[in-house]
C-alpha cells in the first residue's frame, strides 16, 4: 500500500501522536470520565480542525490513517468536511497519484482549446500493467462549476493553478478511488473552509 512521503510540522506530529495514544487508550478503557476529559482536550486544541472535535471523529481518522498507510497528522492536514461531506485536498490526491505504483508518468498540462479558446487542462498517466494511457480533461468553466462557481480569492488570482488542481483531483477520483477510500478530492483551498459552516446540510 502506497503512502505519502511528506515532512510534518513537529508540533502537528506530536499532537497526532498524543491523539493516537489517548484515543486508543480511551476505547480500551471505555471510562466515561476519561472520554469526557479527552473530548474537552480535543475541542480545545488549535491544531485539530474544528469539524473533527470528539473522540469518535478522531477514532475514525485513526482507522483511515491505518487503512491508507499515511500518518494521522497527514489526514488531519488534508481531510476537510464541507457541508457535511468529507473531501481530500488536491495536494493529497496528487501525492497519492504520484506515489501509486499502478501508474507512471503522471502529468497535467493546460492549453487553450483550439476551437473555443477556453483554457483547458488534461491530466494523464500510463497504466504500468498494460501500457494503456488514461486521462481526463476539464475546461476552466467546468472546473469553476465543480468549485461552486470558483468565487474564492485563490480562484480569482490564480485560475490556471486551480484548474490544474481540479483536473488532477478528477483524475484521482476516476482512476484511484480505492486509494482515497472513495472520498473525493476538492480544491487546494483551505481559506474557503473557514467561510462555510462545516455542519451545514448534515
Amino acid at each position: 500500500m502506497s503512502s505519502i512521503t511528506t515532512v510534518g510540522d513537529p508540533q502537528k506530529m506530536a499532537t497526532a501522536s498524543w491523539l493516537e495514544h489517548h484515543v486508543n487508550s480511551s476505547m480500551i478503557s471505555n471510562d466515561p470520565a476519561y472520554l469526557q476529559w479527552l473530548d474537552v482536550q480535543i475541542k480545545g486544541s488549535q491544531l485539530i480542525p474544528g469539524y473533527f472535535k470528539n473522540v469518535m471523529d478522531i477514532g475514525m481518522l485513526i482507522s483511515m490513517s491505518k487503512a491508507l498507510g499515511d500518518p494521522l497528522w497527514t489526514i488531519l492536514d488534508h481531510l476537510y468536511l464541507i457541508k457535511g461531506k468529507k473531501m481530500w485536498s488536491a495536494q493529497y490526491v496528487m501525492a497519492k497519484i504520484l506515489s501509486c505504483k499502478r501508474l507512471r508518468g503522471f502529468v497535467t498540462r493546460c492549453y487553450p482549446d483550439p476551437k473555443t479558446g477556453e483554457e483547458t487542462c488534461i491530466a494523464e498517466a500510463t497504466l504500468q500493467s498494460t501500457g494503456e494511457k488514461i486521462s481526463c480533461t476539464l475546461t476552466l468553466s467546468q472546473a469553476r462549476a465543480l468549485a461552486s462557481g470558483g468565487r474564492s480569492e485563490t480562484w480569482q488570482n490564480d485560475p490556471i493553478r486551480m484548474l490544474t488542481y481540479r483536473t488532477a483531483t478528477k483524475f484521482g477520483n476516476m482512476f484511484i478511488p480505492d486509494l482515497l477510500l472513495g472520498i473525493e478530492g476538492g480544491d487546494e483551498l483551505p481559506e474557503e473552509l473557514y467561510h462555510v459552516d462545516p455542519f451545514e446540510g448534515l
